[in-house]
């Protein structure tokens, strides 16, 4: 029972070992890719709200609303635009959107000018909802290879501690007991010993006969069974 217990904790700590480092692992992995995903998002916003510059100066300058509308409208079918706020020379506003969101926003704001005049004011927000989903699945996705190969390494590693810790642990606890029991002196061939000396004896036997091209059998009188060597 000893030896299975031995196991069974040698198993079980090299698999908290390969978990610890395993989460230690993916919580780095976590953070480095929501601090890219971040940046991503930084640069969309950046190279957005240029964008929207561009393309609303003439409108914005033309006062021409239903011009900023399409383009507002084009711009939002984005999943990432969260909030589009576009409004006059005066402030008032000419296009406005806000959709449903859970996560925290990048916010870009834009004033536009013509001949140094203002003619326009762009707000927008860029939502980290879908980027989060995600980096969720993939933790998840992690968490579920690294219990797959803690289970696979929880087996192998029982499997081959009991195989190669089982015989020798129990050979000694047999050499203990005997010692203990006095059924075995200093001088006396050991269990483990005398099976070892069996098997070798027995090989060299069964050598010696096929060098020698000879055999041995026998004969059991009372069943008529007849057993012959190799």
């Amino acid at each position: 029972m000893r030896t299975y217990a031995i196991s069974w904790r040698l198993a079980i700590s090299l698999a908290a070992i390969f978990f610890l480092a395993s989460l230690s692992m993916a919580f780095l992995l976590y953070l480095s890719a929501n601090r890219a995903m971040e940046d991503e998002l930084e640069k969309k916003a950046d190279a957005m709200i240029n964008f929207m510059r561009a393309a609303l100066e003439i409108p914005l300058l033309d006062l021409n609303e239903q011009a900023v509308k399409r383009v507002g409208d084009a711009l939002v079918q984005d999943d990432l635009v969260a909030q589009l706020l576009i409004k006059a020379p005066l402030g008032n506003p000419i296009y406005s959107i806000e959709k449903k969101h859970e996560t925290t926003l990048i916010y870009r704001k834009a004033v536009l000018q013509h001949n140094q005049q203002v003619i326009g004011e762009i707000e927008l927000a860029l939502t980290k909802d879908f980027a989060r989903k995600g980096l969720e699945d993939l933790l998840w996705l992690l968490m579920a290879t690294t219990s797959l190969i803690l289970l696979a390494i929880i087996v192998a590693a029982k499997v081959m501690i009991r195989r190669y810790l089982q015989i020798p642990l129990q050979n000694r606890n047999d050499i203990a007991n005997c010692y203990a029991t006095g059924l075995y002196t200093i001088n006396s061939p050991l269990p483990y010993q005398a099976e070892n000396a069996a098997r070798l004896t027995q090989a060299r036997l069964k050598k010696a006969q096929a060098i020698g091209h000879v055999g041995r059998s026998e004969y059991d009188l009372s069943t008529g069974q007849i057993w012959g060597s190799d």
